[in-house]
């Protein structure tokens, strides 16, 4: 029994509702349900609540008590009407308020839950964790502001919760207001040195600030302290994925470890395909797992793939969403599959369940170890057939995951070794960018130095990715052109703390503010717009672009990128040799010097090639949406046993 609303309550029994409606066998029926709920017997409990009910239907503690139950085993579907009727007999009972928003959270009606929790506050203005359920159901309808006032409310009522801290500190990562962010973590931990979420979430916000070892410490203690923590390792994971220190061997020693923790002892839900697999006669129905299904750079490379999908080749598409909340671009893709399922309110068990029950033959997880995952789903062996493609770019570790879709340059024959999964190459690039389309997409402006006189470098990429190695390869490449500039832009660059830490750390450097500009993020159309400001983008190391380097080429922008030695580091050079622009990646940091020095001083070639980049990248495999979904489709009847291999 989880017993987490009784301890919420603050209170041995679930509630407190108004007086008994006189029925003493109703009374009785209760009060032996309750024994029964104290001792974890909650099926009992529950039809006890319900032989009260029938006795007395109008008796508002039954009704109460049975949503209470119903929430405990996880059925807040059935317990709606149960507590609906609760509310109308006890109108003012705070608490059945407070279990009705409850419920129709758990159920995934956020923006109905609001109400509730707002008159459970009007009868209980101290309800503390009404409070902060409050914010939870605000911030999943994109009310941050009212959430976070909400939960600042709360504070003022009781500050030693540690939960209160925690969401606050949720809600500042999530703007970006990295200082209050951490803060908030921080006063978790005075309250509970070991809260092991808390430290999790605080190595997320470290890496934001590109604290590699800060954050690394604080994902190893999370893990030290609760072992079982997932997402704590996929924080970890995605930490030693772009330190630039960590090797391809541990890296992979980590994922397998991660790997063994998320896969359940019992046997797989479905059988993994085998060699000698018949392929089904129907049509092939693809699963596509990610909470990334809106403006985000998943949702950017993904549209233009299911725009072009070949319904006549037989292959069904059906989206698993781990977010409830959605965008405009969530509703095009909506539109592109056949059938869309969200599965952010559903445990492990039960998402996994449900995508097997639903007969998928191939699963497609599009995280990775990015945030939100799903990846203990897939750890269940969910589907026959299961890969991981678009929003990740190592291993993830898990032994059910049976392939990771790749190209020849992203990960080379010798490095095949450093990933758990088998690789399926794509034969031309694992990405496609989907064309920015729209009135508000601006066109291509000439380079600025033509106007300015000096260059300009940029970046566009997160804060995470601009570590002292990167910035140190930057200022050498400022120093050998005078009179050069440094544009750099992300939504981290929105925290005053973090503009002031990059300064310095770029003054360390020998890089002085007067020839930084820093910008935060600004909406895409002006965002677009900002490769005006422009020359040249500087790529990061060894977590290369790939979002951006994609909006760069389309804005005319070239990058000059370092080719490294895993997935992660050579992304840019496989985009920018789809669009014939191999002569920018470097094969070490001298090169990507010697490359910058060289493109910045040859203005004619710059002038030249900013006008027709956009054209050349159209015409390239990385813009080319239909030529790569022939070809990731392919691979999908390959994978499923549909279609051979080709030799």
């Amino acid at each position: 029994m989880t017993g987490w609303l009784r301890r919420l309550l603050g209170r041995d029994r679930p509630t407190a509702a108004p007086a008994d409606d006189g029925s003493a066998a109703a009374a009785a029926h209760v009060r032996e349900g309750n024994n029964l709920l104290g001792s974890g017997r909650l099926e009992d409990a529950a039809g006890c609540y319900r032989l009260a009910i029938k006795a007395a239907p109008h008796h508002a503690v039954a009704h109460v008590n049975l949503g209470f139950v119903l929430l405990e085993m996880n059925r807040a579907s059935e317990s709606l009407p149960v507590l609906r009727r609760a509310t109308e007999l006890a109108a003012d009972s705070a608490d059945a308020h407070y279990l009705l928003g409850t419920a129709l959270q758990k159920a995934q009606q956020s923006a109905a839950a609001v109400p509730a929790f707002e008159r459970a506050l009007t009868l209980k203005a101290d309800f503390v964790v009404a409070h902060r359920d409050l914010a939870k159901a605000l911030h999943d309808i994109g009310q941050h502001v009212r959430a976070k006032a909400v939960l600042k409310t709360a504070v003022a009522i009781d500050r030693r919760l540690p939960d209160l801290h925690l969401f606050l500190g949720n809600i500042a990562l999530h703007e970006m207001e990295l200082d209050a962010a951490l803060d908030s973590y921080d006063r978790v931990l005075e309250i509970e040195p070991n809260h092991a979420v808390a430290l999790s979430n605080k190595a997320q916000a470290l890496l934001q600030l590109s604290d590699f070892d800060g954050a690394a410490v604080a994902a190893h203690r999370a893990i030290t302290i609760d072992p079982s923590l997932h997402f704590a390792r996929s924080n970890l994971l995605m930490t030693l994925s772009g330190d630039g220190h960590t090797s391809p061997q541990a890296y992979l020693a980590e994922a397998r470890r991660y790997g063994e923790m998320v896969t359940p002892a019992k046997p797989p839900l479905v059988p993994q395909r085998s060699a000698d697999s018949p392929a089904p006669a129907r049509p092939l129905r693809i699963g596509f797992v990610s909470a990334d299904l809106h403006s985000h750079p998943v949702g950017f490379f993904l549209e233009g793939v299911l725009a072009h999908w070949d319904r006549g080749r037989q292959m069904d598409v059906i989206a698993y969403s781990n977010r409830a909340a959605g965008d405009a671009l969530t509703g095009r893709l909506k539109s592109r599959f056949n059938e869309w399922y969200d599965i952010s309110g559903l445990d492990d068990d039960t998402a996994a369940r449900k995508i097997a029950a639903d007969g998928i033959d191939v699963l497609i997880d599009l995280s990775g170890h990015t945030g939100e995952n799903r990846l203990p789903v897939f750890a269940r062996r969910a589907a026959p057939v299961q890969a991981s493609w678009l929003g990740y770019w190592a291993s993830t570790g898990v032994p059910a995951m049976d392939w990771l879709i790749a190209d020849p340059v992203s990960i080379p024959p010798e490095q095949r070794e450093f990933f758990s999964e088998s690789i399926c190459y794509l034969p031309d690039t694992r990405l496609c960018f989907t064309t920015p389309t729209g009135a508000d997409i601006p066109s291509v402006a000439p380079p600025p130095v033509v106007a300015r006189g000096y260059v300009t470098f940029g970046s566009f990429q997160r804060l995470t990715k601009l570590h002292d190695e990167v910035l140190t390869l930057w200022a050498k490449v400022l120093h050998a052109v005078p009179g050069s500039r440094l544009r750099l832009q992300s939504k981290q660059m929105q925290d005053p703390m973090a503009r002031r830490q990059l300064l310095e750390r770029l003054q360390r450097v020998g890089v002085e503010a007067a020839r930084v500009e820093l910008a935060p993020a600004s909406a895409r159309s002006a965002y677009l717009a900002a490769h005006a400001e422009v020359d040249i983008l500087l790529d990061t190391f060894p977590h290369s672009g790939a979002t951006t380097t994609c909006e760069a080429l389309w804005m005319g922008v070239p990058t000059v990128t370092l080719a490294g030695q895993t997935m992660l580091a050579r992304q840019g050079a496989s985009l920018l040799g789809c669009v014939g622009l191999s002569d920018w990646v470097a094969r070490d940091e001298a090169h990507y010097v010697e490359l910058a020095v060289r493109h910045a001083g040859d203005v004619e070639s710059l002038v030249s090639l900013r006008s027709v980049l956009r054209a050349q990248a159209a015409a390239s495999s990385l813009f080319d949406a239909q030529r790569f979904t022939e070809h990731l489709q392919t691979a999908l009847l390959t994978m499923s046993g549909r279609q051979a291999a080709r030799p």
